[in-house]
């Protein structure tokens, strides 16, 4: 039988399909560094979000523990040194569990593949620094212990912040009620609700709330702006892990946000 023989035509294909795949390779790793990057960019402009409420909560944390001091030192009194004292330790455990929290979410701590919400909720809170009953908004949460989800605990609390701050956006200057809740549905993925009752979200962006760059925060009504960046990376993250994020909003009654999130293999 005749020999097949292969022609320069052929091996030039070969060389170009060689090339293409380890172009796209290269690509996709490159890809890979760039959503990375994002993700750590908006979690330092959410640090900066913190860090300006930082030095309020911390001046309110340090006050009493300066003038239990000043007016401990002025008496010869041990009780009273020692009700200073005992107000310096509480202050100071809250002012390094404050600080702990905060870099914690900094360096985008992971402790594996999957988390209990409950415990990503609580840190999520503990990340405000501000107690929300100070902006007279009424925090509940209904999460059941030992729920766990097949998501990186670093990054679910980095979902939840994105939520909870906006949702204390949306509320400040008139009472509130922020409530977040999880249960498990009933296919076996677990569901978890961000519900404010602040003003909104109005019908005509409600579908560009999801886009890069896209924010309601520079018109006037945020004490700060917004980077576009928060609900973006939000929905980047949960997609990446196989999960979903569903936005429910009436103008002037308030806007759910829900996420579908998997429960890990057993």
């Amino acid at each position: 039988m005749p020999r097949t023989r292969k022609t320069n035509n052929d091996s030039t294909l070969v060389d170009h399909s060689s090339d293409l795949a380890e172009k796209l390779q290269s690509l996709e790793r490159h890809l890979n560094q760039l959503e990375d990057q994002l993700i750590r960019a908006q979690r330092l402009a959410a640090l900066g979000t913190m860090a300006s409420m930082v030095a309020h909560e911390f001046n309110n944390i340090l006050t009493p523990v300066v003038s239990y001091a000043q007016y401990a030192l002025g008496r010869d009194d041990v009780d009273l040194m020692k009700k200073a004292l005992e107000k310096a330790f509480t202050n100071g455990r809250e002012a390094a569990d404050v600080c702990q929290s905060l870099l914690a979410f900094g360096r985008g701590e992971n402790t594996g593949t999957a988390c209990l919400v409950d415990e990503v909720v609580a840190a999520a809170v503990k990340c405000l620094v501000r107690n929300l009953a100070k902006d007279n908004i009424e925090l509940q949460i209904d999460v059941p212990p030992r729920l766990a989800v097949a998501v990186e605990g670093c990054l679910l609390q980095q979902v939840l912040y994105n939520l909870i701050i906006n949702a204390r956006d949306a509320m400040l200057g008139r009472p509130g009620r922020l409530k977040i809740s999880a249960a498990q549905t009933e296919d076996g993925r677990v569901e978890v609700k961000v519900a404010d009752s602040g003003a909104g979200i109005d019908p005509a962006v409600l579908p560009k709330i999801f886009d890069p760059f896209f924010t309601t925060k520079n018109n006037g009504k945020s004490e700060r702006g917004g980077s576009g960046l928060g609900l973006a990376v939000t929905r980047h993250i949960l997609e990446k892990h196989g999960a979903e994020i569903r936005v429910q909003s009436t103008p002037g009654q308030g806007t759910t946000f829900t996420l579908i999130l998997p429960q890990p293999k057993t």
